[in-house]
């Protein structure tokens, strides 16, 4: 066979791939290969990522995987995009920024529809956590770009202990009773809720998941998360919003909030918590690993985790804030070869062993659904993460990225979004009426939408 033919054969058989998806094993093609990836430097490190590239290595001895790490990866990338440097721009990457919008990523709808390596009669899609494959952000046109790999939850966090010293409810199931919470905390002289002002932290806790479990509640979520989702007006002004920011509103000039909170950022807020000077702060499960950093948790400490329901019955599905704290693009200006691998090796990163790792080595949660079926490695979790799953297990849930592909649009939506997130704090602390708020945003939203027609 001459060299031609058989490099003939290799694109051939990945196009196959690609075409009739994925198979549940890796690319027949055994022609060597280098993939590039860039990674960008955080707090989980790069240690699970080098387990998983030695890994597939192992079994796969034609690939090379180069990792760049960097905590400014972004600048890199952005780089290497201007100057239109396909070759030496990354295969796989972390980060989506602006490239989906601009066609620039290679779609993964087709890693989704197939399985996985350590369970070929799963698919990927049907694998993931509860609820995280509902939550994939797609364009218009159903793609989706960006895969998971780990996954945050976000809520209010607190310290058990002082509540159960307290005697205060931990699983309040409805919004009254989360009111009659908030009134027992401050009959004991405490705080009840802090957040990062500095940083939008309540957003972790009360955003635009919260409008679409009213929607759900209302009979309006299709048209209110299709309205999200495909980026149409009305967003910011729409009787869900109105209702969930007038709530918070209520329970500020209740005092339900601490005071200052444009002025706090994340790390004093969570120390308010831990110092039991406030009772519950808004964060995410990676407040554990980052409190003792700061050798702020005191040995022993047990995490309590909860949300504030929107409806009026236990049985009412409680929408909380996901997101993706590690996930990986695709260039698509790249060979087919390349791109095959990339996908297989994506893939790689989702076996439970891989997972495993990355829960142990990272402090990550996992987003490989078949993880928790181990008592082992449940055990592995943080405390904060254990609260989590505790939670998610005994109610009815729902998990949301509060996350939407933008199109092309104006300056003035960037200001609509400006304008509401500086106002929160000054909502939560019940010195701003949140309606004219919510309609000038609005305004500014619609604005921004037809300055973006210019520009297409």
């Amino acid at each position: 066979m001459t060299r031609k033919l058989a490099m003939g054969l290799s694109v051939l058989m990945v196009l196959f791939l690609l075409g009739g998806g994925l198979s549940a094993q890796a690319p027949v093609s055994t022609e060597k290969v280098t993939l590039k990836i860039g990674y960008q430097e955080g707090g989980y490190g790069i240690d699970f990522l080098t387990y998983a590239i030695r890994t597939f290595q192992n079994k796969y001895p034609n690939v090379t995987i180069k990792l760049t790490n960097s905590p400014d990866l972004g600048t890199v990338v952005s780089t290497l995009a201007q100057a239109g440097n396909n070759a030496d721009m990354f295969d796989i990457f972390t980060g989506e920024g602006p490239y989906a919008a601009a066609g620039k990523l290679e779609p993964i709808n087709d890693i989704l529809e197939s399985t996985f390596p350590d369970n070929p009669k799963l698919k990927v899609k049907d694998g993931l956590y509860k609820g995280v494959y509902e939550t994939l952000s797609k364009n218009t046109a159903g793609e989706i770009f960006r895969l998971p790999r780990a996954i945050y939850v976000g809520g209010l966090f607190y310290d058990k202990a002082f509540f159960q010293k307290n005697k205060w409810n931990e699983n309040p199931k409805t919004y009254a009773e989360f009111l009659k919470l908030m009134d027992s905390i401050k009959a004991k002289n405490v705080v009840p809720m802090t957040f990062s002002g500095m940083y939008n932290y309540i957003g972790f806790s009360v955003w635009w998941n919260k409008a679409f479990e009213l929607a759900e509640l209302n009979g309006t979520l299709d048209k209110v998360k299709g309205d999200f989702m495909a980026y149409r007006s009305p967003r910011y002004d729409t009787p869900e919003m109105r209702t969930l920011y007038t709530r918070l509103y209520e329970m500020g000039k209740k005092g339900y909030f601490s005071k200052g909170l444009s002025a706090l950022d994340h790390t004093a807020s969570q120390m308010l918590m831990l110092q039991n000077k406030v009772a519950l702060v808004s964060t995410a499960d990676w407040v554990e690993n980052e409190m003792k950093s700061s050798g702020a948790v005191p040995e022993n400490f047990q995490w309590g985790f909860m949300t504030i329901p929107m409806g009026s019955k236990a049985t009412d599905t409680i929408w909380l804030n996901n997101g993706d704290s590690d996930s990986a693009v695709i260039w698509k200006d790249k060979p087919e070869l390349s791109k095959a691998w990339s996908k297989e090796f994506l893939k790689w990163t989702l076996t439970v062993d891989v997972q495993r790792n990355m829960a142990k080595v990272a402090g990550a949660m996992p987003v490989r659904a078949a993880f928790y079926d181990s008592k082992t490695n449940l055990d592995s979790l943080t405390s904060s993460q254990k609260a989590i799953s505790s939670y998610m297990a005994s109610h009815k849930t729902r998990l949301e990225n509060n996350f939407t592909v933008t199109p092309k649009v104006g300056p003035s939506d960037a200001q609509a979004d400006k304008l509401f997130v500086e106002s929160v704090p000054l909502i939560c602390q019940g010195e701003l009426d949140p309606l004219p708020v919510l309609k000038q945003a609005e305004a500014l939203f619609q604005k921004g939408l037809e300055e973006g027609k210019a520009l297409q």
